[in-house]
């Protein structure tokens, strides 16, 4: 009797352990594509883009410190669309959403792949434990307005090219002492690098 117990307790944990593997399992790599499956982002792919809108959907999941944006999701819905995220053919994300990761304090370092495009306005707007910027080698991305402002830790940001920084988009940066993203021939909204005091000379400016 004691044997048949045990033996009942050993099949009842491995129950309970393939379980927690699946729950797991959807949280992260879907089985069968290897497609991550992210739980604080959501996609909308815009036709006219050719490409995903990322957005933020909980902040609580978001990792602490140092964040690497995905290149493409294969997990997504259509611009307009309300349906849950689904499998579909992955797609490159070509844009940060406006307001995307707006006042939030758990990010301290972003890389930004070169594939995305654009980063819509005050979309990291009074972020401010963010001190780093790194865009991927060869991007080129509109800045969109307000999309870094008062983000007063902000020091560095680097790589790639700015075709486009909007109006007050670094305003209020008061750590930013080196922009090494070249903005040459960038198009340059109003008080882009207002305040910014730390600078030595404003990018882009003659």
């Amino acid at each position: 009797m004691a044997m048949k117990k045990k033996i009942a307790i050993i099949i009842a944990l491995c129950v309970v352990l393939a379980a927690a593997a699946g729950v797991f399992a959807a949280c992260g790599d879907d089985e069968n594509t290897g497609a991550p499956r992210y739980e604080y982002f959501t996609f909308a792919y815009d036709e006219s883009l050719g490409g995903l809108i990322l957005d933020v959907s909980y902040y609580s999941l978001l990792p602490d410190g140092e964040l690497t944006l995905p290149e493409e999701s294969a997990y997504y819905t259509t611009v307009d669309s309300v349906d849950e995220e689904t499998e579909r053919e992955p797609k490159p994300v070509v844009a940060i959403a406006d307001r995307a990761f707006e006042g939030n304090t758990r990010l301290t370092k972003l890389t930004v792949p070169a594939c995305v495009r654009s980063i819509g306005e005050r979309a990291f707007y009074e972020c401010g434990a963010l001190t780093s910027v790194a865009f991927g080698d060869g991007a080129e991305v509109a800045i969109g307005g307000e999309a870094f402002k008062y983000c007063a830790s902000l020091k560095t940001v680097s790589g790639g090219r700015a075709t486009e920084i909007g109006e007050e988009a670094f305003f209020g940066c008061t750590s930013l002492s080196e922009f090494a993203t070249d903005a040459s021939g960038a198009e340059m909204g109003d008080g882009a690098f207002g305040s910014c005091i730390s600078l030595d000379k404003v990018p882009g400016a003659a």
